[in-house]
């Protein structure tokens, strides 16, 4: 992965957040009401039930006024990272520059005002709750057309931290609707997976390290990212470690202005090639 940001400087990552991504459908039944076989008028809407205004009710019920999530037991297993884990955000936060990770995204400010290694204890080992998109009745633009749906859902996707599970936090997420009057909606799960972490005192960890500065840079080694791969493979099924770095400069992922420079694919091809060259130095056995 292109791992170096505006300033140039590479990214060597040693953990990321797992993901339970849903989709969540509010539709009308005989139990909470509603319109079952299509939209009708919206003048309905004084006395039959919206599943979109449902289906947002009980959205706005998985998170606080700060967007933290507040599923009943979500933060049961979350663990505070280790002291170890805690020293590398010191020393990370030393050299993050929060005004360039906006710049980058596009974005004028955190929704916290906290120091930077706050921030950054937050974005590595705190779950979310997010919703990528919201989809229902008629959304046409320049035009108007007054229905009441008869259905509504929403992409969800949950980020699960060290010792979160995906069976166990969709359980909660199932039992905390149920209980707030929302068992009707359906919940669809596509291709969860858990967290994983690698140790900093690997011996792949530190040939990503060596690799990065083999090339004249000077890496920032996070201890864990914010974002998702299914990594959990080689954590749970491979039993070894995993890192995640490259030389070359990407951004705005998963936008509509994504972008790879092609100079940075030339140098993440090299880099990847001294990564692989530092590993095979390790395990090089030693002559007798």
């Amino acid at each position: 992965d292109y791992s170096e940001d505006l300033r140039g400087v590479p990214t060597v990552y040693l953990g990321v957040k797992g993901c339970l991504y849903l989709t969540i459908w509010s539709r009308g039944n005989r139990t909470a009401g509603g319109p079952m076989e299509s939209e009708i008028h919206s003048s309905d809407a004084v006395w039959i039930t919206s599943p979109v205004w449902r289906l947002l009710q009980a959205l706005d019920t998985l998170v606080d006024k700060d967007q933290r999530p507040v599923i009943d037991g979500i933060w049961d297993e979350v663990q505070r990272p280790t002291k170890q884990e805690v020293a590398m955000v010191h020393r990370l936060a030393k050299k993050f520059d929060p005004r360039a990770w906006l710049r980058e995204g596009g974005v004028a400010k955190f929704k916290y005002d906290l120091p930077k290694t706050e921030l950054l204890l937050r974005y590595l080992y705190e779950p979310t709750v997010n919703i990528c998109g919201i989809h229902s009745g008629y959304v046409d633009h320049g035009g108007t057309k007054t229905v009441l749906p008869h259905e509504a859902y929403a992409k969800v996707d949950i980020r699960l931290v060290k010792d979160m599970t995906v069976a166990g936090t969709l359980g909660k997420l199932r039992a905390h609707l149920e209980k707030r009057g929302f068992g009707d909606l359906r919940i669809d799960v596509h291709g969860p997976y858990g967290p994983a972490k690698t140790d900093p005192d690997s011996g792949i960890a530190r040939s990503a390290i060596e690799a990065v500065q083999a090339h004249g840079k000077e890496p920032e080694v996070w201890p864990s990212s914010g974002g998702t791969m299914p990594a959990f493979a080689f954590d749970e099924y491979l039993h070894l470690p995993w890192v995640a770095t490259g030389l070359g400069h990407g951004a705005h992922a998963h936008a509509p202005n994504e972008y790879a420079s092609i100079d940075g694919m030339r140098r993440f091809i090299a880099g990847e090639a001294s990564l692989v060259y530092a590993a095979a130095r390790r395990l090089r056995p030693r002559a007798t």
